[in-house]
C-alpha cells in the first residue's frame, strides 16, 4: 500500500483537529442557547433551505417568511421591523446544503462555531507571520460580534476577501487549484452584490496583471455552476427573487450611507446633487489609484482601503455587521503590519474595539442622532488618510519608517 506522505499527514490531522474543535464549540453553543432563536439571517436560510431541498417548493415561498417572524418576533413584522425574507439568489444557498437536514437548534450552533473558527483559523494560515492576538479577538469587534451572532454571510464574505487578497499579493506561486478555489469563493460572494462589487473588480484586474489566471476561470466555472443550480432549484428565481428584494425594500426603506450623512440637508435636490457631484470625484479619485497602483507607485492596500471607504458610501442599509465591508483593509493592514510595531497596533485596534461598541451604546440611548452610526466609519477615514494615505505614501521621515516598519 502507498503510504501517506508527511505533509498530507500533518493536513489530515490538522483537518481531524479542526472538525473536533468545531464540534465541541456547536455543543457548548447549542446548550447555551437551547430554545432560543439568535441567529435571525441563519434563520431565513435555514426555511429557504429546507423549503427549497426537503419540500421541493424553493427558497421564496410566503410561509418562510411567515414562521420566521413568528418564531422572533411572537407576531407577523410590524412597519420598521425586519420582515426576514429571503433576499438571495438560490446559489447562496449552496455552501449550506448539510445543514437543512437537522433541527434549526443544530444548525445554528454548528454555523455559528463553523463561522468562530473560520475568522481564528484562516487568518493564521493565510499570514502565518501575522499577530496571534488580532484573528483571536476579531469577535471582540462588535460588527462581527453582531454578524456571527445574527448568522450574517456578511462573515464568510468578509474572511473569503481576506483570503484571496493574502494569496493573490502575499503568495507568488500558489497553485492553480488554489487560485481556481479563490475565484470560486468569488462566485459565491456575488450573493451580496452590495457587498462584493469593487472588490471584484480589484481581484479581477490584478489577477491579469500578476498573470493568475486560474483566478479568473475559477469565477467563470463556479458562477456558471451556480447560476444553474439556481435554475434547478428554482425555475422562476430571477423574478421571484427580484420580488422579494422590493419587498424589502419596500418594508425597511433603505437609504445610502451617503445619503444618510446628509439628512441634515432638507432640500432632496441638494442632497441629490452632492451626491452625484461626489460620485463622479470618487469615480476619477479611484480611477486614478488604480492606475497608481497597476504601474507599481502605491501598495494594493492603499486601494483595498478605498474600495471599503467608496463600498460603504454606496452601501444600501444600515445594519452593523454591514460595517465589515470597510474593516477590512483596517483588519488586513494590522495583519501584514502588526508584527512590524506591536504597540502601534494594538492601540489601533483597541481604538476600533472600544468606538464600535461606544457607537453601538450611543445608538441605544441617543437613537435620534444619526452621527452615532458612522463613528465607526469616521475613526476609519482618520486611519486611512493619516496612517496608510498620508503617512505611508507622502511622509518620507524616520517616524513613519520606526514605526511602520518601512
Amino acid at each position: 500500500m502507498p503510504t501517506i506522505q508527511k505533509p498530507t499527514r500533518q493536513v489530515l490531522v490538522f483537518l481531524i483537529l479542526v472538525v473536533f474543535i468545531i464540534s465541541l464549540i456547536s455543543i457548548a453553543i447549542y446548550t447555551v442557547t437551547a430554545g432560543n432563536t439568535i441567529g435571525t439571517d441563519i434563520l431565513v436560510f435555514y426555511l429557504a433551505g429546507r423549503s427549497s431541498f426537503i419540500d421541493g417548493q424553493g427558497p421564496y415561498v410566503t410561509e418562510n417568511f411567515i414562521q420566521s417572524q413568528m418564531m422572533v418576533y411572537g407576531h407577523p413584522a410590524s412597519v420598521g421591523e425586519d420582515p426576514l425574507i429571503f433576499g438571495y439568489p438560490p446559489y447562496s444557498l449552496f455552501p449550506l446544503l448539510p445543514l437543512f437536514f437537522i433541527p434549526f437548534q443544530w444548525t445554528q450552533a454548528i454555523w455559528l462555531a463553523i463561522l468562530l473558527a473560520a475568522i481564528i483559523l484562516i487568518p493564521f494560515l493565510i499570514f502565518p507571520n501575522s499577530p496571534r492576538w488580532l484573528p483571536a479577538s476579531l469577535f471582540l469587534l462588535f460588527p462581527f460580534s453582531f454578524g456571527l451572532l445574527m448568522g450574517n454571510f456578511a462573515i464568510p464574505i468578509g474572511i473569503i476577501i481576506m483570503a484571496v487578497y493574502g494569496y493573490l499579493f502575499h503568495v507568488e506561486k500558489a497553485p492553480p487549484s488554489i487560485d481556481f478555489i479563490a475565484g470560486a469563493a468569488l462566485a459565491w460572494s456575488t450573493a451580496k452584490p452590495q457587498f462584493i462589487w469593487l472588490f471584484l473588480v480589484f481581484y479581477f484586474i490584478a489577477a491579469l496583471k500578476l498573470k493568475r489566471h486560474w483566478l479568473i476561470y475559477g469565477f467563470i466555472t463556479a458562477i456558471i455552476i451556480f447560476l444553474l443550480f439556481s435554475f434547478v432549484v428554482s425555475p422562476t428565481w430571477v423574478s421571484d427573487w427580484w420580488l422579494q428584494v422590493q419587498n424589502y425594500k419596500y418594508s425597511i426603506p433603505t437609504n445610502l450611507h451617503l445619503t444618510r450623512m446628509l439628512s441634515f440637508i432638507e432640500s432632496i435636490k441638494i442632497k441629490a446633487l452632492i451626491t452625484s457631484l461626489f460620485s463622479i470625484v470618487l469615480i476619477v479619485w479611484m480611477g486614478r489609484k488604480f492606475h497608481e497602483w497597476f504601474i507599481g507607485k502605491i501598495d494594493p492596500i492603499i486601494i483595498l482601503c478605498w474600495i471599503g471607504f467608496t463600498t460603504h458610501l454606496f452601501y444600501p442599509g444600515g445594519v452593523a455587521y454591514e460595517q465589515i465591508v470597510f474593516m477590512i483593509p483596517f483588519i488586513l493592514w494590522i495583519t501584514i503590519n502588526g508584527g512590524k510595531n506591536r504597540g502601534l497596533s494594538l492601540t489601533l485596534w483597541a481604538l476600533a474595539i472600544s468606538i464600535s461598541w461606544l457607537e453601538f451604546v450611543l445608538n441605544r440611548l441617543l437613537p435620534g442622532i444619526s452621527t452615532n452610526n458612522e463613528l465607526l466609519f469616521c475613526y476609519y477615514v482618520v486611519w486611512m488618510i493619516i496612517i496608510v494615505e498620508y503617512g505611508l505614501k507622502n511622509l518620507n521621515v524616520r517616524f513613519f519608517k520606526k514605526n511602520m516598519g518601512l
